[in-house]
């Protein structure tokens, strides 16, 4: 066999085997199939890398971000979200109703007017803040009015928290028909792990040295006399923050003043003042510090305030 027969075959054999030429075979095409994109984590796999429930404030919104150690956003809920020893709690506050009554009117020469002519009920309304786990659901705070008033306006919220403390603050305004209405506040500490409130306060020296500066701070405003000295001022409110990373708190001391000159912090008859604590409560001591994750998402989102925060 000559050798230009042997090429000749050899490049036969060759375009066979590829597909071409004359010959009817299909091609031996390959096609690849897509590669599906990973799944996102599953709940699961989302707890066993959170490292803490960080509650923030922004535009006066709450929202709660779970990170990893590294600060990375996990997820992102609606509203304040803590973690517990027994699983995750959320806080609920809701909108209630709350009826009101009517004015009665007089006329000139002081007599009563038929109710139809009294003047009509304002409006009534109440916040109900409450925490729901896996123990159920706690009512924090709520209205509470044995006499019908002809307007209301109550409102709740949790002001922060310090590990598992949630600091409440109330706040209520009534009118019931008088010259004119009437502000209150009361401020409460919940322990959200042992399901109870608890006193979060300066211990008894600490408290008298701090009663008399604010005896000293309240007496140089107007419309205020101590008297004999300090039992007229009561410590009415532990205040937290978070400051560049640490704890700070202060104690809110008030006492009772005439209606023109109060300062509204706590009530229509009241006047106070807010000191710095020259050391933290026992119960807080073991939260002095941010922890180095909540620190790294904080430095990635300057734009929040920072409520608090629970490790998982």
């Amino acid at each position: 066999m000559s050798s230009h027969r042997l090429v000749a075959l050899a490049l036969l054999g060759l375009s066979s085997s590829f597909g071409v030429g004359c010959s009817s075979a299909a091609p031996n095409v390959v096609v690849s199939k897509p590669v599906a994109a990973p799944a996102a984590p599953g709940p699961a796999i989302l707890a066993s890398r959170a490292r803490a429930y960080v509650w923030i404030r922004s535009g006066g919104v709450a929202t709660t971000k779970v990170i990893d150690d590294e600060g990375r956003v996990l997820d992102s809920l609606d509203g304040i979200v803590l973690a517990t020893p027994r699983g995750v709690v959320r806080v609920r506050s809701e909108a209630v109703a709350v009826p009101t009554e009517p004015c009665e009117a007089f006329d000139d020469r002081g007599d009563p007017l038929p109710r139809e002519q009294w003047y009509p009920p304002g409006e009534g309304e109440s916040t109900k803040l409450s925490l729901v786990g896996p123990d159920g659901t706690k009512v924090l705070a709520e209205v509470s009015l044995d006499d019908g008033a002809n307007e209301v306006k109550h409102s709740a919220e949790v002001i922060a928290s310090v590990g598992p403390y949630l600091f409440v603050r109330e706040s209520t305004y009534t009118y019931a028909c008088g010259a004119h209405g009437f502000s209150g506040a009361s401020a409460k500490v919940y322990d959200v792990a042992r399901g109870e409130e608890v006193a979060v306060e300066p211990g008894p020296r600490e408290a008298e040295a701090l009663r008399k500066r604010a005896v000293k701070a309240l007496t140089t405003d107007d419309g205020f006399d101590p008297g004999d000295g300090q039992s007229e001022v009561q410590l009415t409110q532990t205040l937290v923050d978070w400051r560049a990373g640490s704890l700070a708190v202060q104690y809110q001391f008030t006492a009772g003043t005439c209606y023109a000159c109060s300062d509204g912090a706590w009530s229509s008859y009241t006047k106070s003042v807010a000191l710095d604590a020259p050391g933290l409560p026992r119960a807080l001591a073991a939260h002095r510090e941010v922890p180095m994750a909540v620190k790294t998402f904080l430095e990635k989102n300057p734009g929040v305030t920072l409520g608090g925060f629970t490790t998982s």
